[in-house]
């Protein structure tokens, strides 16, 4: 688990995070790994960005700051949320085939586009729509 300390409130953070758009790799890590339990609601977007770098989330080339793609966002919670995916994504694990069987679970909105970004509100709702996956609602 990736811990840090901060001062602010999460609630804060997700406001910030619902009105991005597209999306900060920073503030999706922290929804992903809050929700997951890897870090604290009390640690910071950079400290959760810092997580997702060591439990390799995501490409070493991006920042904190870069703008979340579908099949990465699909990546992410196929990962922090460890569900199994299909016959593809067992095979090549990562974000393409994430992003196929999500659409398919109707987990993530199909766009025909794994490279389309992502809004703060999406993937706000795409997490909802994982968990309650996961939970077997949906």
């Amino acid at each position: 688990m990736c811990t840090a300390a901060l001062y602010s409130q999460s609630n804060d953070w997700l406001d910030e995070l619902l009105s991005q758009n597209p999306a900060r790799l920073d503030y999706v890590s922290y929804l992903l790994l809050s929700a997951s339990g890897d870090i604290s609601e009390d640690d910071s977007p950079s400290a959760a960005f810092d997580c997702a770098a060591s439990l390799g989330l995501f490409p070493p080339d991006v920042t904190p700051e870069s703008s979340v793609r579908i099949d990465l966002l699909s990546f992410m919670l196929m990962k922090t949320l460890d569900l199994s995916g299909g016959v593809l994504y067992r095979l090549f694990p990562g974000p393409r085939y994430a992003y196929k069987h999500l659409v398919y679970l109707g987990v993530v909105a199909d766009s025909g586009e794994p490279a389309r970004l992502v809004a703060g509100d999406e993937a706000v709702r795409s997490l909802g729509y994982a968990l309650e996956f996961k939970g077997g609602t949906r």
